[in-house]
């Protein structure tokens, strides 16, 4: 693997976690990582737009963008051109990730892919204020605005049942949105504990 590449990964990292936590050098991270050849988008137009500067934020996933061909380079920048999007007020373009997104979730049909699936459909729902359609719009991905089933979640297996004794779980009943409310044990709590 080429050193190059490691530290420009590193250092790109270095500004998301900066960029997170609010901590100042991220702009300086995201240069160092470009120079070591390391791409600073989705991080540098996502820290562009938490200024305010959506043109520069875009100009920036625009083009790299355009560079990546493979659905799998491109998923990475999606849900940031997605903020950006929705940020600017683009809601067409906005529906145009998402459908590239859903295609994307076809391909590699994953509990991820699901989850950034969900969370951009989630983001425009809320955007068009539709909170009602944000909670509920969990089923398969949709092209062309068809309606998606309602959530489902499996049945507890045998496998889950181990899991009584550490979690309990509650799912709402099939007439209001699903959800689960994770509780800890104070047994299970404390043999994590170390001395």
């Amino acid at each position: 693997m080429d050193g190059q590449l490691v530290a420009g990964h590193a250092w790109y990292e270095l500004g998301e976690l900066r960029r997170l936590q609010g901590r100042p050098g991220i702009e300086e991270a995201f240069e160092r990582a470009t120079a070591f050849g390391h791409s600073a988008q989705p991080g540098l137009a996502l820290y562009r737009l938490s200024q305010g500067n959506t043109q520069a934020a875009d100009a920036g996933l625009r083009q790299v963008l355009t560079e990546r061909q493979q659905a799998d380079e491109r998923l990475v920048l999606l849900p940031a051109v997605m903020e950006v999007c929705l940020a600017s007020g683009r809601i067409d373009e906005a529906n145009d990730v998402i459908i590239e997104m859903a295609k994307t979730a076809r391909t590699y049909p994953t509990t991820a892919m699901r989850a950034i699936l969900d969370a951009a459909r989630g983001a425009l729902a809320l955007s068009e204020d539709r909170p009602a359609a944000a909670l509920q719009d969990c089923g398969p991905p949709r092209i062309g605005g068809g309606n998606s089933a309602p959530c489902t979640r499996p049945p507890r297996s045998a496998s889950a049942s181990r899991w009584g004794a550490e979690h309990s779980v509650t799912t709402k009943a099939r007439g209001g949105s699903s959800g689960r409310h994770w509780r800890r044990s104070s047994d299970s709590a404390q043999a994590r504990t170390h001395p």
